[in-house]
């Protein structure tokens, strides 16, 4: 009786493994699949307001390598940072995926992954730097949060009117190159409900590290 007892519980433990197992296998191939035909390929300096997401002309197809890093971090989002939010469990990555943007430098080319952040819909992007000789990812991913830059409606990004009212014009990624060493400036604002700043944030990328070299915040309106 206590053998079949064992053998009961051997067989439940290695069913529910192979359950989960299969449950996680079916989440990654879900965002692999979101991926086909949805990385577009944009040009430095970047301004969203100017990139058009629906033209399919620029749709680009990456390596398999690729799509499994983009895959992970979209999945990392939306488990880690969307559904601890939300306090919802029904949500999958098609809720929090936009697009993700290839900008590609000779030596570098950035990954810009947008999303949607549950449950309050703003905006956020994440960062991923590629090495083009390599044909490796450098470093961590990086948060670049949008939210009061852009508005996502109707499958466009559309400027805010924090953005329209500062008149922030400048592009949000434009790349500085100097000695055969790139260096990438970010510009976004921050927004904490009251108050606003103009944060510009410059990194270098060079011997498989990113390291930053400059930050700037520019306090704007009445604080």
């Amino acid at each position: 009786m206590k053998y079949l007892i064992a053998v009961f519980l051997l067989v439940s433990l290695i069913g529910c493994k192979q359950t989960k197992t299969s449950t996680a296998n079916a989440g990654q191939t879900a965002i692999l699949a979101l991926l086909n035909n949805s990385v577009v390929d944009t040009k430095l300096p970047l301004k969203l307001e100017d990139v058009n997401l629906q033209n399919r002309e620029n749709i680009i197809e990456p390596s398999v390598v690729i799509k499994a890093r983009l895959a992970e971090t979209i999945e990392d989002y939306y488990k880690n940072e969307c559904l601890v939010d939300s306090g919802k469990t029904n949500l999958t990555a098609k809720d929090v995926y936009i697009k993700t943007l290839s900008l590609r430098d000779s030596l570098q080319t950035i990954f810009l992954i947008l999303l949607k952040h549950i449950p309050d819909d703003e905006v956020n992007s994440k960062v991923l730097f590629y090495d083009n000789k390599t044909q490796k990812f450098i470093g961590k991913t990086l948060d670049f949060n949008i939210h009061a830059l852009y508005d996502f409606d109707k499958g466009k990004l559309k400027p805010t009117n924090l953005k329209a009212k500062f008149e922030i014009k400048s592009p949000e990624i434009e790349i500085i190159n100097k000695g055969g060493v790139n260096k990438f400036e970010f510009t976004r604002l921050y927004h904490n409900g009251t108050a606003n700043a103009v944060e510009t944030v410059i990194l270098k990328v060079s011997n498989d590290k990113i390291d930053t070299v400059d930050f700037k915040q520019k306090w704007i309106g009445n604080q």
